[in-house]
């Protein structure tokens, strides 16, 4: 589960990397360029609510009550803080740029 963990998270920073260069290269283009440039960041974004909301919320949260012990409590806590700025910054991205 750590190797599954470490993963994802790897792919998370991967994704999100890639995604922000990509803005970042085509922030003077146009708003079609542009759009077409938020795919990567938007996979960076999901892909961190899998891991943190998916993973450790629903799963170590809810199926291994992970929030009953206070060391669970602080990674539930702090997935659940990741989890939903990955939320908002996904909900930007989505946004469409006219």
């Amino acid at each position: 589960m750590l190797a599954l963990i470490v993963t994802g998270e790897f792919l998370v920073g991967a994704l999100s990397l890639r995604g922000c260069w990509k803005l970042w290269v085509a922030r003077k283009a146009d708003a079609v360029t542009f759009q077409a440039a938020k795919g990567t960041a938007m996979m960076g974004a999901a892909m961190a609510m899998v891991v943190w909301f998916g993973g450790f919320v629903v799963i170590g949260g809810a199926l291994f009550s992970m929030w009953q012990t206070q060391l669970g409590d602080g990674s539930f806590r702090g997935a659940f803080i990741y989890s939903m700025t990955s939320a908002m910054v996904l909900l930007v991205l989505a946004l469409k740029d006219e």
